[in-house]
């Protein structure tokens, strides 16, 4: 195929191809760093995430459930997607053939329809979990949790269809300013609305409301518990926590409710509005703005961890258990590998004071106590 077919770009007489990919190298830079930097920190930070699902407390399992889930989409998105955007930045110029570039269209929407979903999951699971505590786990039993997922990928999968039926297909077209194919829904409004509808709407709704409330009962939870903290102090009892941590307990969630929110909104609403829109790029400007979009997407993955695991307590906790049974593994690979010193002086003292040559470096602690028994 010719080597900008599908470029979404009206052409110029006076503007040829070569001075075009001049003009782009720059944003082909900016793109190849972002998504590299994007691969290896979002597959490192997912993969952590996932580990820790399992080394996190065994009592919340419905949360570890939507936490995996949604990780399982974003290394998707990651392993399938990214690399063909990386390709075509690197290289300067789209690369791959008109078939896999509805492949990653298709690829792109999906994960990013799962991704939302699973947020919507995440965030019932944390309304549940703070405002009805003593309820939670009658309403949110793992039964309802799988299907709730399982309702995810059935949405997911029916996306599937509607880019291989002709009369409601959207337009899969490569936009170097994304060095991406992507997906634009400007000739079926109908599915394209329905589906940002479902996904973006419902989750941008559900996200308002929810942590609006959380956000309510965490503000006056506070000046309750400042409120009795003043009795108890009035009345003596000292040996409590101060004013000032309580009030750093309630401006923590405070910033955890607006890091969400802005997270959310700023990484796909860009993407969302560009979606339903029919893209012109005119051919004597750089589109800066497809490139941003795009960007915000391609962290996302790597922000999404992040969010919701550095910021829990919880999962920071399964992150220190896991680094300490990495580091104790090493400890014990190395004490198995080098003497200790104890076998050393044990090994002079029964030598009557002579040194004689020590074994080597890599034998063993059992085979080195072998030796020393034979002596």
């Amino acid at each position: 195929m010719p080597e900008h077919e599908n470029w979404p770009i009206k052409m110029n007489n006076s503007l040829d191809n070569s001075t075009m990919m001049a003009n782009y190298l720059s944003i082909y830079t900016f793109q190849a760093v972002v998504l590299s930097i994007a691969i290896i920190a979002g597959f490192v930070a997912n993969v952590l995430t996932l580990v820790a699902c399992c080394y996190k407390n065994h009592a919340n399992v419905v949360s570890n459930l939507f936490v995996g889930n949604l990780c399982i989409y974003e290394l998707c998105m990651i392993l399938l997607d990214f690399p063909l955007s990386l390709a075509n930045a690197v290289n300067g110029q789209q690369i791959i053939i008109k078939s896999f570039c509805k492949f990653q269209c298709l690829i792109g929407t999906i994960c990013s329809a799962g991704i939302i979903l699973s947020l919507i999951c995440i965030t019932i699971d944390r309304y549940f979990t703070i405002l009805k505590p003593m309820a939670y786990h009658r309403i949110m039993t793992i039964r309802k949790a799988i299907i709730m997922i399982a309702c995810v990928w059935l949405y997911v999968f029916l996306i599937i269809p509607v880019y291989y039926i002709p009369e409601v297909q959207p337009l899969c077209a490569y936009y170097p300013a994304m060095s991406s194919c992507f997906t634009t829904w400007a000739q079926s409004p109908i599915i394209g609305y329905f589906i940002v509808a479902t996904c973006y709407g419902s989750a941008l709704i559900t996200m308002i409301i929810t942590y609006w409330k959380i956000f309510i009962i965490a503000r006056h939870h506070n000046q309750v518990g400042i409120h009795q903290l003043i009795e108890l102090k009035k009345n003596g009892y000292s040996n409590r926590p101060s004013i000032i941590q309580m009030r750093r307990k309630g401006l923590k969630t405070v910033k955890v409710v607006i890091v969400i929110l802005i997270t959310y909104i700023c990484c796909w609403t860009p993407i969302t509005i560009l979606a339903t829109t029919n893209i012109e790029v005119k051919p004597d400007t750089l589109p800066w703005n497809l490139t941003l979009a795009n960007c915000l997407v391609v962290i996302n993955p790597t922000i999404n961890p992040l969010v919701y695991g550095i910021l829990s307590q919880e999962y920071r906790h399964s992150y220190q258990r896991i680094y300490r049974r990495i580091r104790n593994s090493q400890t014990i690979r190395r004490s198995l590998i080098i003497p200790s010193q104890n076998s050393i002086t044990a090994y002079q003292k029964e030598s009557n004071g002579n040194l004689p040559v020590l074994p080597d470096l890599m034998t063993t602690n059992h085979e080195f106590k072998g030796q020393t028994d034979n002596q």
